[in-house]
């Protein structure tokens, strides 16, 4: 258990933001009654959005509501989720060319159409986002492997251009392959199912076989399959060759740590309570982001609503 500052109490962040909303429209409250009269409340709505913009940075910012998450001293930076005002619900990730690819779905769904990809520099910089051209409803995974960009959406592979971030192709699954998750490395991609019950597994796709599959990608494309835990969320293949994957729901959240060949676990480690897809960077960091705190689910018990990376090398039991 990662020992920290006192956790407030749910009254005492309610309190809190009731103060945060006060002290913002305090200037407002201050206005002549004349005010409207004489045009001040011209741009009244841009006015309302810069406020509600300030408010949401200072509640995402403050040390009181980012509460202490599990093995904080692991995770060396941090910065808010993406989109959030859009309903935007993270759930893929990958680290390639230096940026972070973020996928993720829009709730409500707006349609068949749901997801969306941004692409962020280290510090939070959001460089661009395209709404994804194909049928896509959560984007569960991401993938980089060998300069090709992959999204795993539940029933379908989807194949992203890797710059422009358009659809290239779309492959059906077949089960029991189900994208969950997704992990790359060169020369081929891991598609993982999430399963709170049976034998929960990820699939080697080598990109040769890939390519092979002219309509439905099945399991019999599989040329090697690992085991994997329950409530398995993201996966990625770190330098060294060993396998990570996280698990989360809305009241936990884990990091586990594989022999890469064979699936055994090494070793398991308290992560930030809805964790979802995880990747490596050059350097060696273990880039993830947490659902909670996002429209969908913003009713968990510890909201960790940023994208922040891991010094796995810190990481205690």
């Amino acid at each position: 258990m990662h020992i920290g500052n006192p956790q407030p109490s749910r009254r005492s962040l309610w309190r809190l933001l009731g103060a945060r909303v006060s002290f913002l429209l305090l200037p407002v409250t201050l206005l002549p009654g004349s005010a409207a009269r004489h045009g001040i409340w011209k741009h009244e709505g841009s006015l309302r959005n810069a406020l509600c913009a300030a408010f949401l940075f200072a509640t995402l910012t403050s040390p009181a509501l980012a509460q202490s998450p599990p093995n904080a001293s692991a995770i060396l930076s941090r910065f808010p989720l993406p989109g959030l005002d859009d309903g935007f619900v993270p759930q893929g990730l990958t680290v390639t060319g230096g940026d972070i690819l973020l996928g993720g779905y829009l709730w409500p769904l707006p349609g068949p159409q749901a997801c969306r990809v941004y692409r962020l520099s280290p510090a939070g910089e959001t460089k661009a986002s395209r709404d994804i051209d194909a049928p896509c409803s959560h984007a569960g995974g991401l993938a980089s492997a060998s300069g090709r960009l992959f999204i795993a959406d539940t029933k379908r592979l989807i194949e992203l251009d890797a710059q422009k971030l358009d659809t290239k192709r779309v492959w059906p699954l077949a089960k029991p392959l189900v994208g969950s998750f997704l992990a790359g490395r060169d020369g081929e991609i891991w598609i993982g199912d999430y399963l709170t019950r049976g034998e929960a597994k990820i699939y080697r796709i080598r990109l040769a076989d890939l390519d092979k599959a002219e309509k439905t990608l099945a399991a019999s494309a599989a040329s090697a399959t690992l085991p994997i835990p329950h409530k398995t969320q993201g996966a990625a293949f770190a330098p060294d060759g060993s396998l990570w994957l996280s698990q989360s729901g809305q009241t936990f959240g884990s990091i586990t740590h594989h022999d890469g060949a064979t699936g055994t676990l090494l070793a398991t480690y308290p992560a930030p309570t809805g964790i979802e897809d995880i990747g490596f960077d050059a350097a060696g960091l273990l880039w993830a982001s947490s659902e909670t705190g996002s429209r969908r689910w913003n009713k968990a018990k510890a909201p960790f609503p940023f994208v922040y990376s891991i010094d796995t090398r810190k990481l205690r039991p």
